[in-house]
């Protein structure tokens, strides 16, 4: 079977990593731990042409972009606007910084006939995989609360909370933000900025509540299901989940019982099973319906409409 020809647009935290075999960076994936792929070339910095004239020349099947967020635009449209266009983008999170643009790179892809899958880790988790089918055929009564702890910046770590939840849940969430507010207090940077949030869905009754933490304090990145009948917690990056019996006391007060591990963690590497499914995307044409930017529209909306709330 033929090797997957790729290029590798950027060449930073997310493109180089630790290099040789690291597992969570897409060079150290290609290049050294999925023998499917052939890297043709990286581009690190982005000059005039150089993506036009390495599409030309070397025709990949897959190009990755993992440049700055307030790049993916710009690269992704030249991408699109090329004659060549490779089958697939894979393109780093958050996708874009408006809707505006994601509709645009939307609609090119469709005319291009170019799928763009992207990297939101946890959607390609077996973890998730297996929590989503726990919580299917359990019945744990209906959603009514979320609560999500997470440090390190709304866009580059909470976005992951948020799609997370629609992955789990589905696309039916009408999620309005009633306050939200920017937490300079746990913001490192304004690049990462913090913001906590308050949300709810009308229809389904349901309330969505974000707190940040200083990540020089706090590492944190848990989310708290609240279920009529169960709490299940995901701890420490979705390496643990348990789960409490919700029952009521003799005065009729709710309280949690009997905490336990809901299922085992077992150690996956989200980032290569991206790829596997790249893979088999491009050779057998499967269903990633799940994982490309049309399905991406609602958490960028949602990311948006918290820092919008937060200004007015």
């Amino acid at each position: 079977m033929k090797k997957i020809k790729t290029i590798l647009i950027g060449f930073g935290k997310m493109g180089k990593g630790l290099g040789f075999k690291d597992k969570t960076s897409h060079f150290g994936v290609i290049k050294y731990l999925n023998s499917n792929f052939l890297l043709l070339n990286i581009i690190k910095k982005k000059k005039k042409n150089i993506i036009n004239s390495n599409l030309e020349k070397l025709r990949p099947q897959l190009v990755v972009v993992s440049v700055s967020n307030k790049e993916h635009y710009s690269v992704c449209k030249e991408i699109l606007n090329c004659k060549y266009n490779p089958k697939v983008i894979f393109l780093e999170k958050p996708s874009f910084e408006t809707i505006l643009q994601l509709n645009e790179i939307l609609y090119l892809s469709k005319k291009k006939k170019t799928k763009i899958i992207i990297n939101q880790t946890y959607r390609f988790s077996e973890n998730s995989k297996k929590l989503k089918k726990q919580i299917r055929l359990k019945d744990f009564g209906k959603i009514k609360k979320i609560s999500i702890n997470y440090t390190n910046g709304l866009k580059n770590n909470c976005v992951h909370s948020i799609d997370f939840l629609y992955y789990l849940f589905g696309q039916n969430f009408n999620f309005k933000v009633i306050k939200s507010w920017k937490n300079t207090l746990t913001s490192n940077s304004k690049k990462k900025m913090n913001y906590d949030f308050y949300m709810y869905d009308k229809k389904k009754q349901i309330i969505l509540e974000g707190t940040s933490f200083n990540n020089n304090i706090y590492e944190v990145f848990d989310i708290d299901l609240y279920f009529e009948k169960v709490k299940i917690s995901i701890e420490n990056y979705f390496k643990s989940f348990f789960i409490q019996s919700i029952e009521l006391d003799k005065f009729r007060n709710k309280e949690l019982k009997n905490k336990k591990e809901f299922f085992k963690y077992k150690k996956d590497y989200p980032l290569i099973n991206a790829y596997d499914m790249i893979i088999r995307y491009i050779q057998k044409n499967i269903n990633i319906k799940n994982f490309d930017l049309e399905n991406n529209k609602k958490t960028i909306k949602t990311i948006l409409e918290i820092e919008k709330n937060a200004k007015s």
